[in-house]
């Protein structure tokens, strides 16, 4: 197999080897970064190998729909980021390339062409209304008209036979819009929560919704069992979900005739998305993203006939995320959308035995499937294309998260057995393992190990402190170590920022090849606190900023860490994390309030940390703040540190502490707000005062600190713009300038945490990653940490307007229409340079990196 090279043969013949380096540094491991390895295959930031098969298409980020013309000879692709991504591209089937791109404003999944192949309909998603494009006399197309529909962010959308009605599902409400294409105007209808798209029958006898958040909340429904209303012009959008746990529960697919009367409310799975119609109207498929399965309704009965498995194998584990589908022109073969699997599922829905024949390797997280009208060729919309590879600037230094193309994948559907059995082989090696190399535990001998061969055995770690912080990359942090791969020109929050992270990494271990998977906030923490972003969360990357858990949309079916914890018996406190109802008073407090009262040990605003999400509700630490800016990351030391003093007293330190530290996001150069530098300076010594105490505390010897970012947007990197500044602190972490370059990622933390602990792994990504075990021996060393006083001062303020001029006025006014009351909603690219120039200076030019161009590859 191909993928052997990269994952086998180098990681498995150097893991646990130690290096003798010129520098004196010890090395564990050859560096192997994410990207494209010698044999072809790609490695991921999330650990996954992908090999995708036919012809790939680049279109300019993530492809959301695709529909094909009906003359056969064009395909339509929307795509939808952010802003600046969100484009319609018009791709020539015959060649494979791109004929026109388009600009939009906003889109989202749904896309269709009229019958006569002249007009195309897109979900507008953000713009809040139905794009109309027409096709010229010149062969180009061009937008007439907009179906304005406020408050609704259309999204799925499907034709009558005749193409006189356009069905469109309206997400953001609790409705779908009935569209005429003569008129453009609308009526709509009621139907359950976050519907994600319409299909209708060949003979436009019924509509079918499929509810993506599931039923609505009725008067005999318990408060417990009820999240977070989302306000719609139609009334109250509320999810129902677990009551101890948050998360979704219900998943429906709403159906009406044609008088538009509902017919019925069918349940299925969780988060149903995706839906095909038969050929012959006697069925829709409907695609269960949080279920790992395919419901069969029976159009006649209106009943769901039989569910079929999606997942790689029969005993996997929840994880597959199938998403979209489309249906063969026979309608005996099924083509599904396996996001999560990198992975199309082949299905034969009328066979009673095992109807998944096999697996066609992809891109990374399809989210879009079509078939060409004449059958003979599989169009896939890889989401998040190959990972940040895209083409950069000849000379850029660094490298965003957002330097990614979309993907759209050609494929011959004439695939005979053999090459299916290969395909699936494939797959199935793409996904075993995530991170580190299929290893054996290399640290098993001499009594319990700290990270145990199998789960539920002892280690001698009965702690862990997990700390979540915001946005940094590698290079932004530990560029400037040259015992690592790092680029010390961007190195922007080096040592003289960040004296406490040196020295731990210098102290403990440096892993310069560790990545953080998530894009941005609304990612990275589901990945930081699940190990598995939905469905929805993929689709929307930050588009929504469902953060902090204001949307149980967001939370996988398998749950959080802290669940499984104290599921298996293990106490908790979270500090912070998801604490998304903290209570600030005065409301008007102020940086500086905040600051002067920690600085002069005086009485201060008050804080009260609230959460929403009821799997934290009872783990919450009430004095101390979820995500807020204002307050200094001091406070949040001295808030921990009393409640852990408490533990110490008392002899009942939690096996599980959550400890969120989201200072190194920065405000930009806000006149009067703490210059970037002097952000993540508190940061720094705020966590270097948490190891300090406990590392002299009576818990040392069976305490582990985990130290991640959430993710990485806020920076640039020279090897990928995922790469993340990781540590692992504990008497078992291996001392003494240790390196260790064994690809790593966020689920492989994860991992680790939940091996410590004895928690059985939650869903396909943890299970396939492989424990941390290089990070740690045997034989623990006892010596503390003690915390470096800070070399930036904490209250380094950004000058006054008054005192600027050019670029750096500029960026400061940039700094003030930015909204930071949620992590990345400011603008991550503008913020960038915000933050690079007020530490290199406003004549040193920003490492930019372009986006690739658009070229179609074999």
């Amino acid at each position: 197999m191909r993928i052997q090279w990269p994952r086998r043969k180098v990681l498995l013949l150097l893991i646990g080897v130690c290096l003798f380096v010129p520098i004196a540094v010890f090395s564990i491991a050859v560096f192997i970064p994410v990207g494209v390895q010698p044999d072809g295959s790609i490695l991921l930031p999330s650990g996954q190998t992908i090999t995708p098969a036919g012809t790939q298409i680049e279109v300019n980020d993530r492809p959301v729909g695709i529909a094909v013309s009906p003359d056969k000879v064009h395909a339509a692709v929307v795509t939808g980021s952010n802003f600046q991504t969100r484009a319609l591209h018009i791709l020539d089937l015959g060649v494979n390339t791109i004929a026109q791109t388009i600009n939009l404003g906003g889109a989202f999944a749904g896309i269709a062409y009229s019958p006569d192949g002249n007009t195309l309909y897109i979900g507008g998603g953000t713009d809040n209304n139905v794009k109309v494009f027409k096709l010229r006399t010149n062969g180009e197309w061009s937008l007439t008209n907009n179906v304005s529909i406020p408050g609704s962010e259309p999204s799925g959308l499907s034709l009558s036979p005749a193409g006189d009605k356009l069905y469109v599902a309206l997400n953001r409400s609790i409705g779908f819009a009935i569209v005429d294409t003569a008129t453009l105007t609308f009526t709509t209808v009621t139907t359950g929560s976050y519907p994600f798209t319409t299909v209708v029958t060949p003979n436009g006898g019924k509509v079918y919704v499929s509810n993506w958040g599931g039923r609505l909340a009725t008067a005999t429904d318990s408060p417990a069992v009820q999240m977070l209303p989302l306000l719609a012009p139609q009334g109250s959008n509320t999810l129902i979900v677990d009551p101890q746990t948050g998360i979704v529960s219900t998943g429906t697919v709403s159906v009406y005739d044609t008088a538009l009367e509902t017919v019925k409310s069918i349940s299925v799975g969780l988060h149903p998305a995706g839906m095909a119609v038969s050929p012959d109207g006697s069925r829709v498929y409907v695609t269960n993203s949080n279920s790992d399965t395919i419901s069969i309704i029976n159009t006649a009965t209106d009943t769901v006939d039989r569910s079929i498995s999606v997942k790689p194998y029969s005993t996997a584990p929840l994880g597959s995320a199938p998403n979209a589908i489309t249906v063969s022109a026979d309608g005996q073969t099924l083509y599904v959308a396996n996001g999560a699997n990198n992975a199309v599922a082949i299905v034969q829905p009328d066979y009673r035995g095992e109807s998944v024949r096999g697996f066609i390797p992809v891109g990374w997280f399809p989210m879009a499937v079509a078939l060409t009208n004449s059958g003979d060729r599989l169009l896939v919309g890889n989401g998040y294309g190959f990972g940040s590879i895209a083409p950069v600037s000849p000379g850029a230094q660094g490298r965003s998260y957002s330097n990614r193309m979309g993907e759209v994948s050609l494929i011959s559907s004439a695939i005979s057995a053999a090459q299916l059995k290969n395909y699936t082989k494939q797959v199935m090696q793409n996904n075993l393992t995530i991170g580190g190399g299929k290893s054996p535990n290399p640290i098993t001998a001499g009594g319990p190990s700290p990270v145990p061969a199998n789960v539920g055995d002892p280690s001698p770690i009965k702690h862990i402190i997990y700390i979540i912080k915001e946005n940094r990359t590698y290079d932004q942090v530990f560029g400037d170590m040259r015992v690592g791969n790092g680029d010390p020109n961007l190195a922007i929050f080096g040592n003289a920022v960040t004296p406490n992270h040196h020295a731990m990494a210098a102290q403990f271990e440096l892993f310069d090849n560790f990545y953080g998977t998530g894009d941005q906030s609304g990612l990275g923490h589901q990945w930081t606190d699940e190990s598995y972003p939905t469905d929805y969360t993929h689709r929307y990357g930050n588009g929504r900023n469902d953060f902090a858990g204001t949307n149980a949309m967001t939370f996988a079916p398998t749950g959080f860490l802290w669940t499984n914890a104290t599921q298996h018996g293990k106490t908790v406190r979270i500090y912070g994390e998801f604490a998304n109802q903290t209570v600030v008073t005065p409301s008007s407090a102020t940086w500086n309030d905040f600051y002067n009262s920690w600085k002069n040990h005086t009485a201060g605003p008050t804080i009260v940390g609230a959460s929403a999400v009821k799997s934290v509700q009872p783990l919450l630490s009430p004095i101390f703040p979820g995500y807020d800016l204002r307050i200094l990351e001091q406070i949040r030391a001295d808030l921990f540190l009393q409640e852990f003093n408490q533990y110490e007293a008392n002899n009942n330190l939690p096996n599980l502490i959550v400890l969120e530290m989201p200072i190194d996001h920065t405000v930009g150069t806000s006149p009067g707000s703490p210059t970037p530098a002097a952000m993540v300076a508190d940061n720094d010594l705020a966590i270097g005062r948490v190891v300090d105490a406990v590392s002299h505390s009576k818990d040392w010897a069976s305490t582990a600190f985990f130290i991640t970012e959430d993710d990485t947007q806020d920076g640039v990197d020279h090897v990928d713009g995922h790469r993340n500044p990781g540590l692992i602190i504990s008497p078992y972490t291996r001392r003494g300038g240790f390196v260790d370059s064994t690809l790593y990622t966020s689920a492989n933390m994860f991992r680790t945490i939940e091996q410590i602990l004895g928690l059985p792994p939650l869903n396909q990504y943890d299970t396939a990653a492989q424990p941390m075990y290089s990070a740690f021996v045997n034989t623990p060393e006892l010596t503390p940490f003690t915390a470096v006083p800070n070399q930036t001062p904490l209250d380094q303020l950004s000058p006054s307007l008054a005192s600027i001029r050019g670029l750096q006025r500029t960026l400061a006014l940039a700094s003030m229409k930015m909204d930071f009351s949620e992590p990345d909603e400011a603008p991550a690219d503008l913020l960038n340079r915000v933050i690079w120039h007020s530490v290199k200076g406003y004549d040193v030019p920003y490492p930019t990196a372009r986006k690739g161009v658009q070229t179609a590859r074999r």
